[in-house]
């Protein structure tokens, strides 16, 4: 039974700035209004916003400490000093390893490795194995990330086997901040750093930026190394906003263009290296599959080496050979198909539990324990329970002799407030608001129940276990045209603190034909829902997005792309009837071509017919290649006999009066042989030259008989016309290749 939602019209913005924007802009007022819900309320700020600056990012030396780690890093590079890179095991910690790894490579340091701890046996954050293993390797110097801003007695006992501690992280800092060498972490309270909502990733490249700034490396020497930090900003779900806005854009674009050899065989096996990345790619294909080796455990053998399948992930993301890559890829595929098997099990293990207890089942709350769950999937299966039940929910197991698992919440309730309520049954926790992990004796667990659903009860607004769907704004179908979805387009890319808008339209009624392009749990994908008479639309730029499966009086059917399709065929028998295709859709097309629907005409737009998805389309598209075929006019458009071609094969009598007799030459079979774009481009050519319009570089017009214009093509320099004004590339033509990122 799906959960019964609050539907919620956000606040509207100031109409008058709405209005000021919408004209600066020149944008429709509903998308000026959506800036103005998100604080742009000025034509700066909204040129900021549409046009990511990567000068704009703030200078790392805001940061505190970040002189003195910097100093501690150049120290140990020109000394040679063994440098250990430390980092969790989740996607976060795993990038943000290999972006300060590849990076010290790249300076040229090569006393240089990398630890991942493992979640089994070492748990979260800086270890004593971890520390130990260091001190026999002989490192001098730890750089942390995504971790350690509460390792205080981790970091003193490093000072006594003679390891310095470089501390980046991005979670909340305790009373008391470890003794290292120096602690980044725009969340300290002495930290006046403008922007605190970096991921650990992103505060690992403020510090490489800060180390290319105080030596004199231009920021396009570590620019390669934004497609790992864009990886981590999706996974880690901060807010895009700010410097992270900022460095989501770039690195997407160095996603879509030029990945790193890891990353690529990651699309590759997600299907992606043929589309355009989106975050939700990284956020639901990416992301979860480099994860899932930190939630396994590789057989190691090895008493130097933590048995943590972090291991693979950072050695596919440093990785620089394609066919290494290429095999760590396999393996990270490998742990993510293991880790999809166990959660939907012990996923089905955990509704039985809470649906077999009447009092479990009732509360404003959930936690449950099994000793037998793997500890590395108990987040994934919070997170499931939280889409059945929505509510706070803590997921517990047993490893190395403690009650450990990982806790989820609802918007609006503060999970880190409630497990901290706790923190005296605890032997370690940590998280933010929305997300914790948590450790205790197993003897324990009984009192923590209690006193967490205790917590629950008493500070939870009834109204957070409804879920909420915000609406951004009311929409008429006729609003949505291609230029509104190109300048929703701009707001990209989509995620908290700038999430996808939401749309709804009034007056909306089912007419039998409808579907669901996709459900709204995927993400901020084309999806509708319905409440009485009103449909609600997740509109992104990108993704598929038909006429609401709801239908809507003056609505207009829209491609796969976002885009409405012509008025004609299926679309304006759709739009006269507000009918996505079927029978009446059927016979409106017969009427208004004036053909039944055995005879189907030659015109009829294969385009719209497929777009529109009705089998009674589909099958008067068969009819009409069925009778192509019969006709001997199944052949491609490209081999048809050219018109003057045609006219030299008609006997003269049948030949248009007044139309002057064409002999066939020569050229005839040259002109056989040209493509059909090249007939196309010259019409368009012709066209401009008569206009007035002078004619591209590669083409040169001369006077013909009887003032005619003649259009003519460079051999050498010959393009194919693919579009209005749109050229491919030169045949042959190879575009320059950059050097990997090394």
């Amino acid at each position: 039974m799906p959960i019964e939602k609050r539907w919620v019209v956000k606040p509207q913005g100031d109409p008058a700035t709405v209005e000021a924007l919408a004209s600066a802009l020149r944008i429709p007022p509903v998308l000026a209004n959506l800036l103005v819900q998100r604080g742009i309320d000025t034509e700066e700020k909204a040129h900021s916003f549409f046009n990511p600056q990567l000068s704009d990012l703030h200078d790392p030396f805001l940061m505190k400490d970040m002189d003195r780690a910097v100093e501690r890093v150049e120290a140990a590079v020109r000394n040679q000093e063994k440098i250990m890179v430390y980092g969790d095991y989740d996607v976060d910690g795993t990038t943000a390893v290999a972006l300060v790894y590849k990076f010290l490579r790249h300076i040229g340091h090569r006393n240089l490795l990398f630890y991942i701890p493992d979640r089994y046996t070492e748990g979260y954050g800086i270890s004593v194995k971890g520390i130990d293993y260091a001190a026999r390797k002989g490192v001098t110097l730890i750089i942390a990330l995504d971790c350690g801003i509460k390792a205080t007695e981790k970091v003193a006992y490093a000072k006594t086997q003679g390891v310095d501690f470089i501390i980046c992280d991005h979670h909340l800092p305790a009373e008391e901040i470890p003794r290292a060498v120096a602690v980044l972490d725009p969340k300290r309270t002495d930290c006046t750093y403008p922007f605190d909502e970096l991921s650990g990733c992103g505060v690992g490249f403020k510090l490489v930026q800060a180390y290319a700034m105080k030596n004199g490396m231009p920021f396009s020497s570590i620019a390669p190394l934004l497609d790992l930090l864009v990886v981590s900003i999706a996974s880690d779900i901060v807010p895009l906003v700010g410097e992270n806005r900022i460095l989501a854009h770039y690195g997407l674009e160095l996603l879509n263009r030029a990945p790193s050899k890891g990353l690529l065989s990651i699309i590759k096996i997600c299907g992606l290296n043929k589309h355009s990345i989106t975050i939700d790619d990284i956020v639901f294909k990416i992301g979860p599959r480099i994860n899932a080796a930190g939630r396994m455990r590789m057989d190691e053998n090895d008493e130097n080496a933590a048995p943590s399948g972090g291991y693979a992930a950072v050695n596919l993301l440093v990785e620089n050979n394609e066919s290494d890559a290429e095999d760590y890829g396999s393996i990270i595929d490998a742990f993510n198909q293991d880790r999809k098997s166990i959660d939907r099990h012990v996923t089905q293990e955990a509704h039985e539990i809470i649906e077999s207890d009447p009092e479990l089942k009732n509360r404003k709350s959930t936690v449950i324990y099994n000793p037998r769950w793997m500890k590395g999937i108990v987040g994934i299966v919070a997170s499931r329970l939280i889409e059945t039940y929505f509510r706070p929910t803590v997921v517990l197991t047993q490893s190395n002799g403690f009650a450990t698992g990982s806790a989820r919440s609802v918007p609006g309730f503060d999970l880190y407030q409630a497990v901290e309520s706790c923190a005296d049954l605890l032997e370690n926790f940590g998280g933010h608001m929305y997300a914790a992990g948590l450790t205790m004796r197993p003897e324990n667990v009984g009192e923590f129940t209690r006193r967490f659903n205790a917590y629950v009860e008493e500070n939870i607004d009834p109204q957070m276990l409804v879920p909420q769907v915000d609406v951004d704004a009311e929409l008429l179908f006729s609003e949505i045209t291609p230029a509104f979805r190109r300048e929703l387009k701009r707001f990209e890319p989509f995620g908290p603190g700038n999430a996808a808008p939401i749309f709804a339209t009034r007056s909306v009624s089912n007419r039998g034909d409808a579907k669901l392009v996709r459900t709204p749990a995927h993400g901020p994908h084309a999806a509708a829902e319905t409440q009485h008479d009103v449909a609600v639309h997740r509109l992104p730029a990108a993704g598929a997005f038909r006429m609401d499966p709801f239908g809507a009086a003056g609505g207009r059917m829209l491609s796969d792309r976002g885009e409405p399709l012509p008025r004609h065929g299926l679309d304006a028998a759709a739009h006269q009837g507000h009918q996505a295709g079927g029978e009446i859709a059927r016979k409106r097309i017969a009427a208004n071509r004036g053909a039944d629907l055995k005879s189907a005409p030659r015109s009829f737009n294969r385009k719209s017919c497929l777009a529109a998805s009705a089998p009674a389309a589909k099958q008067t598209l068969h009819a009409v290649e069925d009778r192509r075929q019969q006709n001997g006019r199944h052949e491609s458009r490209h081999t048809h006999p050219s018109r003057r071609e045609r006219l030299v094969r008609r006997p003269a009598a049948q030949k248009s009066e007044g139309r002057e007799e064409v002999e066939a030459d020569e050229n005839i079979q040259e002109q056989r042989q040209r493509p059909a774009h090249r007939f196309a481009r010259t019409r368009h050519l012709r066209t401009r030259v008569q206009f007035g319009v002078p004619p591209p570089d590669d083409v040169v017009v001369e006077e013909g008989e009887g003032g005619r214009q003649r259009i003519d093509h460079r051999p050498h320099e010959r393009q194919p016309f693919v579009g209005l004004l749109r050229f491919r590339r030169q045949k042959g033509h190879q575009p320059e290749k950059k050097q990997p990122f090394r």
